[in-house]
């Protein structure tokens, strides 16, 4: 019998197969989530309209701080709630790097996949025990808070 190569398909498969199962189911409910907003709901999370409303406000203070406003005050045009910001000064970069509210979608994405990702890194669970620990922290209604307000 040959041994298992740290490269080989199978390797990877039986190293990361826990993972890839979490990180999918989490990616199933949050999507989900943003197609159908009662899924939130069930899920403990009272769903806010529109989708990634946090992320329009930080994209609508960047935008707003590029035109030459200030978007610690309110009425900010440029978000739908005209609301003013509250995050620090380094989120208004967004709008110099040429971002606005119109990629709202593409970061709420990256977002949820690059949180995901990390804790995939992170935990790594590696049976169906720790798979499941890990999908119920991922699952409880404060995670998905935020990754729904994100």
């Amino acid at each position: 019998m040959r041994a298992l190569s740290l490269f080989s398909s199978k390797a990877f498969w039986l190293r990361w197969r826990w993972t890839l199962l979490v990180g999918a189911l989490v990616l199933l409910v949050i999507s989900s989530g943003i197609l159908y907003p009662v899924v939130w709901r069930v899920m403990g999370v009272g769903a806010i309209a529109p989708a990634f409303a946090d992320m329009e406000a930080v994209l609508a203070a960047g935008e707003a701080w590029v035109a030459g406003h200030d978007p610690y005050v309110a009425p900010n045009l440029f978000d739908s709630g005209h609301r003013p910001h509250i995050y620090g000064p380094a989120w208004l970069l967004t709008g110099l790097a040429g971002f606005s509210v119109a990629n709202i979608a593409e970061f709420g994405v990256l977002t949820i996949l690059g949180f995901l990702g990390s804790l995939a890194y992170w935990y790594r669970p590696e049976s169906g025990r720790s798979a499941f620990a890990v999908l119920a922290a991922l699952l409880s209604p404060a995670i998905l808070l935020g990754l729904e307000r994100a």
